[in-house]
Formats: structure tokens, sequence, C-alpha cells
């Protein structure tokens, strides 16, 4: 299992950190690129719905070609996703995330 960032370099309008706020994103192209397709990758994880929204628009040729590659969102962990208690989001990340 691997982390990354899909957004190489941003900037933030009015200093929120809030992702409708960012401005002048740069996706981490080359690299989650190259990762995927030279890499047995079965699933992606995204830590919100609107990072998965994002990588699937800015990865959409790499996704034709790896059609048995699973994208699944997880609740965001933020405290601002109110929708879901802690424990629930816990709960729903012990479903969603592999045993290691």
């Amino acid at each position: 299992m691997a982390i990354a960032d899909i957004i190489h370099q941003c900037e933030r309008k009015e200093g929120s950190n809030l992702d409708a706020n960012l401005v002048i994103v740069e996706y981490n192209l080359e690299a989650i690129t190259e990762i995927i397709i030279r890499h047995p990758i079965e699933t992606v994880y995204f830590n919100s719905r609107f990072v998965e929204r994002k990588f699937k628009s800015a990865w959409k040729d790499v996704l034709s070609m790896q059609p048995a590659l699973r994208l699944v969102s997880l609740p965001s962990p933020s405290p601002r996703y109110a929708r879901m208690r802690l424990d629930q989001k816990i709960t729903r990340y012990a479903e969603l995330l592999p045993n290691l």
C-alpha cells in the first residue's frame, strides 16, 4: 500500500483549506501515471469523493488503459465532514481497506 497526493502543487484562495478554494492546480500526472502503469495496482483509494472525481478527470486516459483498476472512495477524514461520526468513519474504513 502506498499513499500519494494527486496534486503536485496548487494555490488556495482566501487562505482556506477547503478543496473548493483550490486554484491553479497542477496534478502529479507523470509520477502517478508511471506508478499505475509499471506496477500491479489493483485498487486506488481516495480520501474523498472530490479527489476521486478529480482523479477520474485528470487520469481518464490511464483509466481507459486499466479497466480492471478498482476505485474506492473512503469517507473524508476531515472533521468538517460531519455526515458521519468518527466511530462510523472508522467502521467504514475497516470495511473498505484491505486487511494487511
